[in-house]
């Protein structure tokens, strides 16, 4: 079967910026665990940072496609804090994929600098 992931993503993407590689790693795990987000599912990694087939100044993210699924259950939509009432019908489907990037915030900074000579020519 062909998954939402195997698309281009790029309807909707959020950029994760921190100063410590170890707190990219630990907010992937949690996007990983299902116990501590239970409606996000994780479809897709492209971890730039190891692949040795990108040159050395493009490894600067990891990718991610996550998927939203509709709740499972009526408490777990309450938690969500989605509007409307729990449709049963709709447990566990696929709502949308995002792309989050997870990223260092130096790395961040470096692409503005680059994309601020953008608007000089």
């Amino acid at each position: 079967p062909v998954s939402p992931a195997e698309y281009i993503l790029d309807i909707l993407r959020c950029t994760i910026e921190a100063e410590d590689p170890y707190v990219i790693a630990v907010f992937f795990q949690v996007l990983l665990n299902a116990k501590h987000a239970k409606n996000l599912h994780v479809c897709r990694v492209k971890n730039k940072f190891i692949d040795r087939k990108v040159e050395k100044h493009i490894r600067t993210n990891v990718l991610l496609n996550v998927m939203l699924r509709y709740p499972l259950t009526e408490v777990d939509f309450g938690v969500s804090k989605m509007l409307g009432e729990f449709d049963q019908s709709m447990a566990g489907n696929c709502l949308m994929v995002c792309e989050v990037q997870l990223t260092l915030k130096d790395f961040v900074y470096i692409k503005r600098l680059q994309h601020s000579y953008y608007d000089i020519t």
